[in-house]
């Protein structure tokens, strides 16, 4: 009879102690979901461009995202815009952050909607801007959607990411 309740002892310790490992997984996964949020749009910002405006392109309005790409920019966490200076120019910039997977997607593929459109406009007399859409940067990392279309957007790119790895 101990020999059975001894079994059943370690049984139970042996499924408390899945039970345990499994909820501290749970956990570690949801609380790494949120840790881009450590970090706001604006100090991104700030570790991407170091209070410099990128060469070409200025500061794009609430009104200006909307008509580029088709969402408003209430309906995320912050964003940043930088809109190309004149109309002969390609360089745009996006730091967009949500917590809702659905709104980074629709954001990508409007970037890349965007993207194919530029290109098409440029491809046949302005060799320097279709080059700069050809090396443009997009990618999602975390809560955040990221675009760069400039001569400097690997470097862009690299700063940003930098700025999310150093808030974990």
């Amino acid at each position: 009879m101990n020999g059975n309740r001894m079994k059943m002892l370690l049984l139970s310790a042996a499924e408390l102690g899945i039970l345990l490992m499994i909820a501290v997984f749970i956990w570690s996964i949801y609380s790494s979901a949120d840790r881009t949020y450590e970090i706001l749009p604006s100090e991104v910002e700030q570790a991407v461009f170091e209070g410099k405006m990128p060469q070409g392109a200025e500061r794009g309005s609430a009104l200006d995202f909307r008509r580029e790409f088709g969402m408003d920019p209430e309906s995320f966490d912050g964003v940043i815009y930088y809109k190309p200076v004149s109309n002969m120019d390609v360089t745009e910039v996006i730091i967009a952050g949500t917590g809702a997977p659905a709104l980074r997607t629709q954001l990508e593929e409007a970037i890349n909607s965007r993207i194919s459109a530029q290109k098409s406009a440029f491809e046949g007399y302005a060799p320097l801007q279709y080059g700069i859409l050809q090396e443009a940067v997009v990618s999602v990392k975390g809560n955040y959607v990221f675009y760069a279309a400039s001569e400097d957007a690997d470097r862009y790119y690299e700063k940003f990411a930098g700025a999310l790895k150093n808030a974990e």
